[in-house]
Formats: C-alpha cells, structure tokens, sequence
C-alpha cells in the first residue's frame, strides 16, 4: 500500500511537471506572437474570451468535479463506472440545455457588452469568436469529465498527458492562424475542434484501453445505471455534491476570472493587454505547487475512507511545509524577474507595474497553502461550509476590486485580489478541515508564522531594495539570484528531517527520470 501511494504520487508529479513545463514553454512563446500579430485590443478581446470560456466550465454545475471526487473514494471499480456514467448523461443533458440558451441570447446583440468597451471595427469579430468559441466549449464538456475519470483511478499522468496535447494543439492552432493571417474567429474555432478531438480520444482510451474498465464494461454494461450500492454514490449525491463544487467554482472565477472584466468595463480593453500578460507570467509559476497537490489529492480520499487520520495529517504537513517555500519563491522570483522577463518578450507595452506584481506574487504565495488546504477538504468531500468561504473570498475580491481600482489603476485590482484571500479563505480552510474532522487533522500554523517572519519577509525587503535602488541591470539581476539562492539555502535548512527526506527524494526521481523505480523511502507518503 505505501510503495503504491509513493509510485502513484510520483508519476502524477512527475507528469504535472512536465505539463507545467510545456505550458509555460508555449506561453512565454504565445504571448509575444499573439499581442505582435492581434494587437494590443484583439489581445485585449482574446484575453477576455478566453476568460468567458472559464466562466462556461461551471456550466457543468460542477458534475464532472463530483464525480471524479466520489468515483475516488469508491472501491468497487463497477461503482466507478456507474458514477462516471450517470455523470456523463447529467452533463450532456446540461451541455445541451445551455447550448439552447447560447443560441437564444445570441440573437440579441446586446449580450456582447459584459466583455467590456469594445471598438466598433472589431466589435462583430468579438462577437462571431465569442460563439463559436461557447459553443465548441458546450460540445466538448460532456466529453471532457472523462479525464477526471483518469485522475479518480489515480492515473493522474494520463490525464495530464491529454492537457499537454490540448495545449500543443491550442499553440497549433495559433500558429496556423497567425501564418494564414485569420482572424481570432478563425483560431477559437481551430482551437475547439482540435480539443474536442482530444477529449473524445481520451474517452475512447478511458473505456476501451483501460483493461479494467473494458472488462467490467464488457460483462456488466447492463448494470452502469442501476440504483449505487451507498446513497454516497447515487445520482442524488452526484447532484447534490456537484451544485456544492459549482457554488464553490463560482466563487473561484469571481476570485481569479473576474480582474480583466473589471478592468474592460472601467478603464478599457487596452488596459486588460498588460494585467493579463502580466497575470501569465505570474500564475504561470504557480503550477510548482499545484502540481504536488493534484498528484496527492486522490490518495486523500481513499486515506479518509479507510480512516487513516494519522497519514492524511503527516503528509498534509509536510506538503504545505514544502509549498510555503514554492510559494516564497513565485512571491520572490516574481519580484525580482517580471519587468525585465517582459520588457524582453512584449517590450513595456506588456509590463503591468510593480503593483500589480507585489500583489499577485503575494498572492500566489497565499495559494500556495490555500491550495493544499482546499484539495484535501475536497477531496475528503467535506465541502458543506466550503461554499460559504469561498463567496466570503469573492465578495471581498470584488469589494477591494472595484474600490481600489478608482484610486490605484490595474494595480488596485490586483491588490484587491491579493488582500481578499489573506482575509478569508487563507486561515478559514484550515480551520474547517479542523471542525470537520474533529480535531483529527490540524494545520501548524505557528511553523507557517514563523517561516514568514523570518525567512520570507526579509528576503522580499532586499529584493525590493535592490529593484528601486540598484540601477545596473546586470548588478540588479546578479544581486537577485544570489538573495533567491540564499532563501532557498536557509529554507531547506530550516525544514525538518522528514521534510528534507521527502525534497531528496523528489529530487532523485526528477534527476534519475525513472519516475517507476521503486525506491525504499521510509518518510515521505507512507
């Protein structure tokens, strides 16, 4: 059971590295092309489509969440199918009805306006690129819960496999665009039809190459929609459990979706090209510690089931130990680096201000531990009050947002954001995790307290005072990376044996690239 947890997590990682490897690759290759071949407003028109399609994900009314939540915990690999089969139906069922209404208020030329101040010469191109690009999104949902099937059979690899294809695939479509010189309808539609290819591909692997699930399809088709054996597998908890995810998934986009509507319906689409850039960047450091709670989360669940309090506790710990310090170092990297990466990829035109990147590292490092809090509450699904703190996050968000805007630019937005989460959701969580298991498992937070004082504060006053007071760009830089270097040197000193046995191994595995060697580790997720 240990030696399975430990392969199981480290393939998910390994895998979620390298998806997070390639998707920053691409980004730091996509930005500049699209903000040089669209200009600064289509980007800005791009940006914010592209942000509607995340608002459409909660279409799904957080079904595919469920299940995969539910179809973790189940042990019966029958029953894991009869939930990913009643939540196919669910979803396509709700694809369809939402597809109805896309159709209804398209008619009407007045919807366009929640993307903000569009110029009149591009306005019917917005418009004809956000439908095709909601429509293909409808099509492909029911499709897509099938990659949650992988990660609740904890084959978290796979289903990240498939994300690295869709991002290759969405990084073709632009090219393609961009050397055909068409227009951004052209490329949403080149977009989706290349990721409806590749979900449909991943169902088709999930249920026929899947030898488990081929065989159990095979002999007991008839059975997928019989009554489940537990209420906590039945339709009903499905529902109930997916509308749990959904007004949490609200709440999320409110938090990390709604900066560039803001920004587009007070200031302008010109002024959405830099924050979003900027915003990138900066988030696309965050998959260094998002990535170890994706590979962990499953585990969560099953651990809970067999009541193995004492192992969900350890590995808890020791996690958001690990990510406090990643999440110092998106916080302090993003700091020292932001200006100069874009100067060199957009040139200032993409470049923010230090506002906005103190407050999303900031941030960012706040996710770091918000993350590995939400994941295991989720994935132990005691997401009841969940809800609540979520929307006491967004509330505050908007609040800060719209008010901070009027006095700071972009930067209030950010900052808004930044503020919103240390306020609620960043000592709410860990606290419910606490209520809801009874004092079981308890996060440390005098350790997290003590890391920041001592170790993550001093090293952003000296990489501030170098930004504002060093004015030789090589010095600046060099200065930089030797201060990032001695915060990572007095971070590893600071972590307890168990926790520094845990990094080495990680490490050996990325260094060895042999992710399926079996290694005797006697600390770390055991």
């Amino acid at each position: 059971m240990f030696r399975q947890r430990k392969k199981v997590f480290f393939l998910g990682a390994g895998a979620g590295y390298l998806y997070n490897f390639i998707s920053v690759s691409i980004s730091l290759i996509s930005i500049p092309m699209s903000l040089t071949y669209f200009g600064v407003e289509r980007y800005g028109a791009f940006a914010i489509i592209t942000t509607l399609l995340i608002y459409l994900s909660i279409t799904n009314l957080g079904i595919s969440t469920a299940a995969g939540i539910l179809t973790a915990k189940a042990l019966d690999k029958l029953e894991q199918l009869k939930i990913i089969a009643k939540a196919f139906v669910l979803v396509t069922l709700i694809a369809i009805v939402f597809f109805g209404i896309l159709a209804f208020f398209t008619r009407y030329p007045f919807w366009i306006k929640i993307i903000g101040k569009i110029p009149a010469h591009i306005h019917d191109e917005v418009a004809k690129a956000a439908f095709f690009a909601a429509a293909l999104f409808l099509f492909n949902l029911p499709f897509a819960l099938f990659l949650q099937g992988f990660v609740a059979i904890q084959k978290v690899y796979i289903a990240r496999l498939y994300d690295i294809s869709a991002i290759i695939f969405s990084f073709l479509a632009l090219i393609i665009t961009v050397f055909s010189q068409r227009s951004i309808v052209y490329y949403f539609v080149l977009k989706g039809v290349f990721t409806l290819i590749i979900s449909i591909i991943s169902v088709i692997h999930f249920n026929f190459f899947e030898k488990d699930n081929l065989r159990t399809l095979k002999y007991s088709f008839n059975k997928l929609f019989q009554p489940a054996s537990t209420y906590e597998f039945s339709t009903k908890s499905i529902l109930v459990t997916g509308f749990r995810i959904f007004a949490c998934g609200i709440a999320a986009l409110v938090v990390w979706h709604t900066d560039n509507l803001v920004i587009s319906n007070i200031i302008g689409l010109k002024a959405v090209t830099p924050y979003n850039i900027t915003f990138r960047l900066i988030a696309g450091m965050f998959v260094i510690f998002t990535t170890l709670n994706m590979a962990l989360n499953p585990m969560y669940g099953k651990a809970f089931a067999a009541k193995d309090y004492k192992w969900i506790e350890n590995n808890y710990n020791r996690i958001t130990a690990i990510e406090q310090i990643l999440g110092g170092l998106v916080w302090i990297v993003a700091v020292a680096f932001t200006k100069d990466i874009i100067n060199l990829l957009t040139g200032p035109s993409g470049y923010a201000g230090m506002l906005v990147v103190f407050a999303l590292g900031g941030y960012g490092y706040s996710l770091s531990l918000v993350h590995a809090h939400s994941g295991l509450l989720s994935s132990i699904n005691e997401i009841k009050n969940a809800v609540y703190i979520g929307w006491s996050e967004a509330a505050a968000n908007l609040i800060f947002s719209l008010i901070l805007i009027r006095f700071l630019g972009i930067g209030g937005v950010a900052l808004g954001t930044f503020l919103a989460a240390l306020s609620t959701v960043f000592w709410l969580i860990p606290r419910e995790i606490y209520c809801r298991t009874h004092g079981k498992i308890r996060f440390n937070f005098l350790e997290t307290k003590k890391y920041f004082f001592i170790i993550i504060l001093p090293t952003l006053v000296c990489i501030l005072f170098i930004h504002y007071f060093i004015n030789s760009q090589i010095f600046r830089l060099t200065l930089s990376t030797i201060v990032i270097f001695l915060y990572l040197l007095f971070s590893y000193l600071r972590l307890t044996p168990e926790n520094k046995h845990a990094l080495r191994e990680l490490y050996q595995k990325v260094r060895n690239r042999s992710l399926k060697t079996e290694v005797d580790v006697k600390v770390v997720f055991d």
